[in-house]
């Protein structure tokens, strides 16, 4: 058997566990903690409140009165934990280290081996004016075709090696 406690969020009348209630009390002492300093502390929690109570009357039916530590956590999940700028600044980079760009191969869009396309990708570009310039390159300088080709023979003998694997599997 547990101890329940009967507490008004935003007016409304809620049944809830004793460890259910300790654990939204914390979270709610941190989310005033955290907009303590901010002018619109009262409308800003006052909304907060609000939103946790609609999810929290979503959580009760005929059947079930009483709202347990696993509703609690399932809202403080939707509802998220609150963050300083700090930590944003610190996630803003993580998703910039994240989404460097990478020099690949398109299979999607090649004609030999996808080599051009990806760089049109790398750089924003069409892959035909990448083609049109390893062309024109090949004509004055002659190297462009060394290095076009390399990449086509690494392309291939990595490829030879995945069927080599998969044969022995």
């Amino acid at each position: 058997m547990k101890k329940n406690i009967t507490a008004n969020i935003n007016g409304i009348i809620f049944h809830i566990d004793e460890d259910a209630y300790e654990k939204l009390d914390i979270y709610l002492q941190k989310i005033k903690e955290h907009y303590k300093n901010n002018e619109s502390f009262d409308e800003i929690v006052n909304g907060i409140e609000n939103r946790i109570a609609e999810l929290l009357k979503d959580k009760l039916s005929e059947t079930k009165n009483v709202i347990t530590i696993q509703d609690v956590s399932e809202v403080i999940n939707i509802m998220g934990q609150p963050v300083s700028e700090n930590d944003v600044d610190n996630i803003i980079t993580e998703n910039k280290i994240k989404n460097k760009k990478k020099l690949y191969r398109d299979p999607d869009d090649k004609i030999l081996g996808g080599v051009c396309s990806g760089l049109g990708h790398y750089f924003g570009i069409q892959p035909i004016w990448i083609r049109l310039i390893f062309i024109i390159a090949c004509f004055i300088f002659g190297s462009s075709l060394l290095i076009y080709e390399s990449t086509l023979k690494s392309h291939f003998f990595k490829i030879k090696k995945l069927k080599k694997i998969i044969q022995k599997n």
